[in-house]
């Protein structure tokens, strides 16, 4: 029974700011959205050969290189590669790295396309593409300068880097630093003056006022300093500019506090300056219109106290990596999702459904309002008293209708609320709980309550919830409106389409057994699913269904929705991570599995976001409505078990991974070859192959998709075999056979399908000397000359007497085994026939003794019967006695009927004849058999197949099949329906044959549907008894003529004949 309340708990006409200033609790301030940092610490335990680090520096392939005491490192994000001892310099020892600014110098990412080390005793080693080694013809600018040229850069304190780490000795002494455009361009200064120098000649002398030699740094060849906290100021064509400090940090409340000490950290390799003040740092960007953007990197993360000398932001990536002297290597994740939360408990901060409130907060059904202040950016933190005492406690589904009305669910009660929230308009209560209430085109509100579906008429609220007559066979997860105006209902068995008129449903193909999590329409005719187990589901057009595969964890197997960004993304939150698609390639994927079934495309690309980019808590949740939204502010907002996940799509950082494949070393039995004529040469037959191989890469290792080829030359191969690469990124072959090869190697660069990075290595497996080319043709050579020789006089002496015999011999054997053989083929079919009939007869024999005479005696002796009891006047009991004969009469009469079906399919099955057949007219055929039988039990007898549909089959053995069926649906229904109907697919046709009444018991239906189909031999039971021939007789029959058959039960019985196409 359904509860109605009415309250109206303020007079209407009230505007919701009056309204929110009564009853809503507030609260503005950031502290409570900060989520810890993430950060990896890498030192000589983990991977550094020694924790002093002096530089960092990217080369353009990605690759990051780091000064130590131990040496030069390589780090590609996942592995370091320690270059000590390798490059044959006289000491290991780093003393810093610089760029070489002739060749296109400092890229547009910070990374330079070549570099130079310094050893501690001054060998030069040239970093460039990933590789690394000691260049004794490095250019040395002094061998080329005047005396003159020399006296100018005396006494001058070159800079490396700030914090320079051999000091700074004080500000009126000349310090050097280079313009980052050529050699021979460079400034010196000190804290009074700037002098500029061009191809090594003096250019320009500048006077300025206090410059911190400590705050200088260049950047696109231009000197500049933080001349105070609000200022930096640069040196352009011999003129001071100041550019006023605006972004992050001016939003930061340690900025305007003066006693703070703001410090510069600047790389030369990648021309990065950045402030750090109050364990915040911020790099310096977008420098002009009289201003420099300070953007927030990290917070939270000491560089003072872990002594950070040296800083590179990877940009792509989104990784701060910073340098101490003494504790190593320290990775930065700069998060790019942000976290808006309350200020209570852990609980309380557990989250599920949400609606839009405005363009910048969200409402929760329990009354929490959250969001971000349009101008500062400071967390929103308010609570809906009213809602949160109504509803404290269930936080799944609220839902906004078209008139703006909300729409709330408390357990087992619907609350709406006016569409200025200031007005509980009514109540429902329901016998059970809610789970899912959406909006039909008509403007109905449907509500699903278990297993019902219920209506709602907002015109006519005074009207109790009208029930659907249809009842779901498994419990509502979730509803959304279909094109024609029915509903699409999912279940945790299956998606099914309901008529809201009709009041009837179905069940769509391919969902059954599908525990569906939600519905998200994208479109006129497109439709998101997310299933347990299964993922991603496309739905097109309500008819055609494609489920994609999981990412290679499995964590799409627990997606709770999809969320279309509007700009060509799909988000999966899970309860692992949030995934991020291609729209693109999903469709894609789908209409190639759809069109050509038999083609294997390519798997979508998930990019998986995980912990480190911003999130409180890697577990998303779901199962509630709305799942994800989209504000008005252009934030996405989807809830987790620590607060909600805000971020704007178009902000965040594209899957770019540009960067390339190196190949590092061939090893054969862990021995390393080295490269000749830009390829490998490999010993004969050898053993234990390794090829390691490397790519930067700073992101998730679960976006890293590496795969590889080896293709042979001479082998048409139209594609080639793909294989994945593990993390190690190392390709071991236990042995290779002779040949020329290509082995290929690609990484995943980007969500478009086709964006690839490749890598190709060619190497040659050489043949043993005796199954070379010129050796076979030799030997070749000579055993055919022998043969010649041989044959030649073999021919001469016995080849006319021996090819005489041949010929008698061979006709003699053929003849007689040609007779032999057609005699054993006769014989063993005759056998095979005569066993078979030898067996039905006796079989039959048995049956027709036991399960026909013997009831056909007691028939007999009961018609005796009847004679003496109206010659006695017991006429009371004659109609017992008749009910007896009648009843053994149409038993014996349906085990005749089966035992003829039965010798029919024995004689038919050996002359089966498939040719096209009018389906209608077979099933009209049949129900003019039954039509008194129907009549009789008041049923009713539906052919809605259509007139002129064809399947390929054979009559005699389909029309047993139909006819038993039609038996079996009669017996078991009384005052019912019987309908046939026919469903044409791509990849099949299927006969579906429903009846209501007794349903079957479940070991006949796992008998129907096992797929393990075997002709009995004795299908006659124990004893001679005819157990269940019918259904037998269909199963076997339907094996036959290769028809697929299965049952399933609901409120109907539907046997389903399934055709090939």
């Amino acid at each position: 029974m359904i509860k109605l309340y009415f309250l109206r708990l303020i007079k209407p006409g009230y505007w919701l700011p009056i309204f929110v200033s009564l009853a809503v609790v507030m609260q503005v301030g950031p502290a409570h959205a900060q989520v810890a940092l993430k950060v990896n610490h890498y030192t000589s335990e983990n991977g550094l050969p020694q924790n002093s680090i002096k530089s960092i520096a990217a080369d353009k392939e990605g690759y990051v290189w780091l000064a130590t005491e131990a040496g030069l490192v390589r780090f590609d994000g996942r592995n370091f590669v320690s270059l000590s001892g390798k490059l044959n310099t006289s000491v290991d020892g780093i003393l810093g790295i610089q760029p070489v600014y002739q060749d296109k110098g400092i890229l547009a990412n910070g990374r330079a396309s070549k570099m130079y080390a310094e050893t501690n005793a001054g060998d030069l080693i040239q970093i460039k593409d990933g590789n690394a080694e000691k260049d004794d013809n490095a250019y040395n600018y002094k061998q080329a300068l005047t005396p003159a040229q020399l006296q100018s850069m005396k006494g001058v304190n070159w800079i490396k880097g700030i914090p320079n780490i051999s000091g700074f000795p004080d500000d009126e002494r000349p310090h050097g630093l280079p313009a980052a455009s050529r050699d021979g361009n460079y400034y010196v200064f000190n804290k009074n003056s700037v002098i500029y120098y061009r191809g090594w000649k003096k250019n320009y002398e500048i006077s300025v006022n206090n410059v911190v030699v400590s705050k200088a740094f260049v950047r696109e060849g231009n000197l500049c300093w933080v001349k105070d906290r609000n200022t930096v100021s640069q040196v352009v064509n011999g003129r001071v500019q100041d550019l006023r400090i605006i972004g992050d940090i001016i939003n930061d409340p340690s900025y305007n506090d003066l006693t703070a000490e703001m410090k510069l950290l600047w790389n030369p390799n990648s021309e990065q300056a950045f402030l750090h003040q109050a364990n915040a740092t911020y790099v310096l960007e977008r420098y002009g219109n009289g201003m420099v953007y300070a953007r927030l990197l990290a917070k939270g993360f000491d560089f003072h106290a872990n002594g950070i000398t040296a800083a590179y932001y990877d940009a792509i990536n989104g990784k701060l990596l910073a340098g101490s002297l003494a504790k190593g290597l320290f990775v930065i994740h700069v998060p790019q999702f942000e976290v808006v939360k309350t200020e209570g408990t852990e609980i309380s901060n557990v989250f599920y459904a949400q609606v839009a409130l405005g363009e910048n907060t969200v409402l929760t059904p329990t009354g929490n309002i959250l969001g971000k202040d349009a101008r500062s950016g400071q967390i929103i933190d308010q609570n809906f008293s009213m809602l949160a005492e109504l509803n404290p406690a269930d936080k799944w589904v609220i839902f906004r209708s078209k008139d703006g009305k909300l729409w709330i669910r408390s357990w087992k009660k619907l609350l709406l609320f006016s569409k200025s929230a200031e007005t509980l308009e009514k109540t429902w209560e329901f016998e059970q709980h809610i789970s899912s209430v959406c909006q039909g085109k008509s403007g109905k509100i449907w509500v699903g309550v278990s297993k019902d579906i219920f209506l709602l008429d907002p015109e006519q609220l005074e009207i109790a919830p009208k029930q659907l007559k249809f009842k779901l066979p498994s419990n509502i997860t979730c509803m959304e409106t279909a094109q024609d105006g029915s509903l699409l209902v999912g279940t945790k068995a299956g998606l099914y389409k309901v008529g809201t008129t009709s009041g009837s449903g179905t069940i769509l193909p391919g969902t059954d057994s599908t525990n569906i999590k939600s519905i998200r329409r994208s479109g006129q005719n497109r439709l998101w699913l997310t299933a347990k187990g299964k993922g991603l589901m496309l739905l097109v057009n309500e008819s055609k269904l494609a489920t994609f595969p999981l990412d290679k964890n499995q964590f799409l197997a627990s997606a709770h929705c999809a969320v279309d960004d509007e700009a060509g993304s799909l988000w999966i939150p899970t309860n692992r991570g949030l995934f991020q698609v291609s729209e693109k390639e999903l469709l894609d994927y789908a209409n190639v599995i759809s069109t050509s079934p038999q083609t294997t495309p390519k798997p979508p690309f998930f990019i998986h976001h995980a912990l480190d980019e911003g999130f409180a808590n890697n577990e998303f949740n779901g199962s509630c409505q709305p799942c994800g939204l989209r504000l008005g502010n252009g934030y996405v907002s989807l809830p987790s078990m620590e607060g909600f996940v805000w971020f704007k799509p178009e902000q965040i950082r594209k899957y770019n991974d540009q960067s390339a494949i190196k190949l590092d070393q061939v090893l054969v039995n862990q021995i390393p070859l080295k490269q000749t004529h830009g390829g490998y040469s490999l010993p004969i037959n050898p053993q234990n192959v390794e090829f390691h191989f490397s790519t930067p890469f700073f992101g998730n290792v679960s976006n890293l998709d590496v795969s590889y080829a080896l293709v042979e030359k001479g082998n048409n191969q139209t594609s080639p075999n793909w294989n994945e690469i593990g993390n190690e990124m190392v390709i071991h072959y236990s042995s290779i056979h002779a040949g020329e090869y290509e082995l290929v190697v690609r990484k995943r660069s980007s969500l478009s399908a086709d964006g690839y990075v490749y890598k190709r290595a060619h190497f040659f497996v050489p043949q043993v000397w005796y199954l070379t080319n010129w050796v076979l043709i030799i030997f070749a050579t000579a055993i055919s000359g022998l043969l010649v020789v041989a044959g030649l006089m073999f021919n001469r002496f016995k080849l006319r007497a021996i090819q005489a015999k041949n010929t008698q011999l061979e006709t003699l054997v053929a003849t007689r085994t040609n007779s032999l053989r057609n005699t054993m083929t006769e014989l063993e079919a005759s056998k095979i026939e005569l066993t078979g009939q030898v067996h039905l007869m006796s079989r039959l024999l048995a049956s027709i003794t036991h399960d026909i005479q013997t009831p056909l005696n007691y028939a007999t002796y009961v018609s005796a019967d009847i004679i003496d009891l109206c010659k006695d006047g017991r006429y009371d009991q004659v109609p017992k006695a008749a009910t007896i004969v009648s009843s053994i009469s149409e038993r014996t009469a349906t085990l005749l009927r089966d035992l003829l079906n039965y010798v029919k399919m024995q004689m038919y099955g050996k002359q089966i004849q498939i040719k096209p057949l009018n389906i209608h007219a077979l099933i009209q055929e049949k129900i003019a058999l039954f039509e008194k039988v129907a009549l009789a039990k008041n049923n009713t007898i539906i052919n809605d197949v259509a007139e002129g549909i064809f399947v390929d089959s054979d009559e005699q053995l389909l029309a047993i099949i139909v006819h038993n069926l039609l038996d079996n649906a009669s017996k078991y229904t009384y005052q019912g329906t019987i309908s046939f109907s026919f469903h044409d697919y791509v990849d099949g046709k299927e006969l579906i044959i429903s009846n209501t009444g007794t349903g079957l018991p479940q070991e006949k239906v796992d008998f129907i549907n096992d797929r393990e189909v075997v002709v009995s031999t004795d299908p006659i039971g124990p004893k001679g008894r005819v157990d269940e021939l019918g259904l037998l007789i269909v199963k076997e029959v339907a094996a036959m003529i290769q028809v697929q058959v299965s049952v399933s039960q609901t409120d109907m019985v539907s046997f389903r004949l399934r055709f090939k196409a």
